[in-house]
């Protein structure tokens, strides 16, 4: 009788190890997805405001001054 309880109770543990280690691992794949998101997100934000800033320096510097911009188109 022993062993058979000894024999059910490793089967379920190691089914019960097995389950926590897959959830573990489930886990662990949906914060790296979420995480590269985010990252994802942050970089495409960088990147719609490359230009814009330049270009703001540049028109306030040909505003405020006569004299045209060092590598501005002449007329």
């Amino acid at each position: 009788m022993f062993l058979r309880t000894a024999a059910m109770t490793t089967a379920v543990t190691l089914s019960g190890a097995a389950f926590v280690a897959g959830a573990v691992a489930g886990l662990g794949l949906g914060l790296a997805s979420v995480g590269a998101a985010c990252l994802a997100r942050r970089a495409m934000k960088r990147r719609g405001n490359w230009g814009k800033d330049d270009q703001d320096e540049i028109l306030a510097s040909l505003a405020a001054n006569d004299e045209p911009h060092p590598g501005a188109a002449t007329r």
